[in-house]
């Protein structure tokens, strides 16, 4: 079993596919592996912890989703999804032919209804060169074309402007650092698991949610979820919500997600990466994903060209006088509200600023000079 459906009707809901590649048996170290095949694309251990936090994200906080929960389909190397509860779920294993099928199951679901959300979760091998590019457990499996299984999620993103969902959310923790020439081949290279319509202009919100920018690593870690992957849970429950979309509960959208996620990265030394890439062709406006109750705000201190003069910096809650230490670079993360703000400097006078309202998801925060 591959599908975790609770809702069947044609009403609105949250459809993911989630797919999480961890074997790859032609590639080096794989037990099919072929000496000829590219040497540097080796196994991996971070996607299937990966894709499971996401898959559980969406299956444990059902409640908090913008619409409701209708359907996970989850493809992982190996075969099995091991729920938050330590319960096991018999899954697909993420080969093309899997993938292609579900997700022509998955796009199915999501054109019932023009309000559903579509989740696409990719954690795996990727490079990039005239596309961005995906791949599969299975590929290289034919040696006379490799490379044609490899996924082109350009192309594949275009083609899903035909899906009725005006959300579309698409999470790609791969590198995008190999270019075409290290593949030894001129033949052809990828495949799309939608193809884009001339002429078409959608009306949607589609984000793509990069962990590398171009020509860029992915960061992991052996055996556990990945930098990107851990951010983006720890954005969608606590630090993504928007300041613009209503409160009691907050709402996390398509832009506040991509704003905590490119500074929650850059607090974690991956600066360079440019976690939210917009499709310019988008014309529905940010979309709602999901709520938080009690949303923080990321939060730093902006005080020009004098941060190592810094001898301390206090924020203190103005509901209940606690006192809250911030230490260098003054990066932190707060509950919202209001805030008095004290800094000692080594050798000028104190800098303060009253009731400041930190909002989310990212808050600047500026103490002028005396």
């Amino acid at each position: 079993m591959a599908t975790i459906v609770e809702r069947t009707t044609a009403s609105p809901a949250t459809h993911a596919l989630i797919i999480g590649v961890n074997d790859y048996p032609h590639l080096a170290g794989g037990v099919k592996a072929d000496a000829t095949i590219l040497s540097t694309l080796k196994q991996l251990t971070s996607p299937v912890p990966s894709a499971s936090l996401f898959a559980n994200w969406l299956l444990d906080e059902k409640a908090s989703l913008a619409v409701p929960f209708g359907s996970a389909r989850v493809l992982l190397s190996g075969g099995k999804f091991v729920r938050s509860d330590n319960s096991e779920t018999t899954v697909d294993t993420p080969t093309f032919g899997n993938i292609k099928r579900h997700f022509n199951d998955w796009i199915e679901a999501c054109n019932e209804h023009k309000n559903c959300v579509a989740l696409f979760y990719f954690c795996g091998h990727g490079f990039i060169n005239e596309s961005s590019y995906i791949l599969p457990e299975d590929v290289c499996s034919d040696k006379n074309t490799p490379w044609e299984d490899c996924i082109d999620l350009n192309a594949t993103h275009k083609g899903m402007a035909r899906c009725r969902a005006e959300t579309q959310c698409f999470f790609i923790d791969a590198c995008q650092d190999l270019a075409r020439q290290a593949l030894l081949t001129t033949g052809p290279v990828g495949r799309t698991l939608a193809s884009p319509e001339k002429g078409f202009t959608p009306k949607r919100e589609a984000p793509v949610y990069h962990s590398a920018a171009e020509g860029q690593r992915a960061a992991s870690q052996k055996n556990l979820p990945s930098d990107f992957t851990v951010g983006l849970i720890e954005c969608l429950k606590r630090y993504g919500a928007s300041a613009n979309d209503g409160r009691n509960p907050w709402r996390v959208t398509t832009t506040s997600l991509g704003r905590a996620l490119e500074e929650y990265l850059d607090r974690r030394g991956q600066g360079e990466a440019p976690v939210l890439a917009l499709n310019m062709e988008s014309t529905a406006g940010t979309k709602r994903i999901c709520s938080i109750k009690e949303p923080e705000v990321l939060t730093n201190v902006d005080l020009g060209q004098a941060l190592d003069e810094v001898d301390s910096c206090i924020f203190t809650d103005r509901r209940d006088g606690a006192e809250h230490p911030v230490c260098h670079p003054y990066r932190h993360a707060f509950a919202v509200g209001d805030y008095d703000i004290k800094i000692h400097m080594k050798n000028s006078p104190v800098r303060t600023k009253e009731e400041e309202r930190l909002v989310p998801p990212v808050y600047p925060v500026e103490v002028p000079d005396v």
